[in-house]
């Protein structure tokens, strides 16, 4: 892999690592989870498996959007 490409890779990890760690902060839940981005070109954006935040995103963007979805739908599986 490029220089430049692990660079971004690491540089995504990093930071969806942070929006996880700000979210359980924020929402003072769910400090279980863990996260485990697995970039594809599949069908699903994320998914919750018992307590890992799988995203398969590879846009940092869409990544981001989807852990807070995913984030937060796991919340409401838990309150519910």
């Amino acid at each position: 892999m490029p220089e430049a490409s692990k660079s971004s890779v690491n540089h995504t990890l990093r930071r969806l690592e942070n929006e996880l760690a700000s979210l359980k902060k924020k929402f003072q839940m769910a400090h279980e989870l863990t996260l485990g981005w697995v970039p594809n070109n599949g069908s699903k954006s994320g998914e919750v498996i018992g307590t890992t935040i799988r995203i398969y995103e590879l846009d940092q963007k869409k990544a981001l959007e989807t852990l807070r979805h995913e984030f937060i739908e796991y919340l409401l599986t838990q309150i519910l």
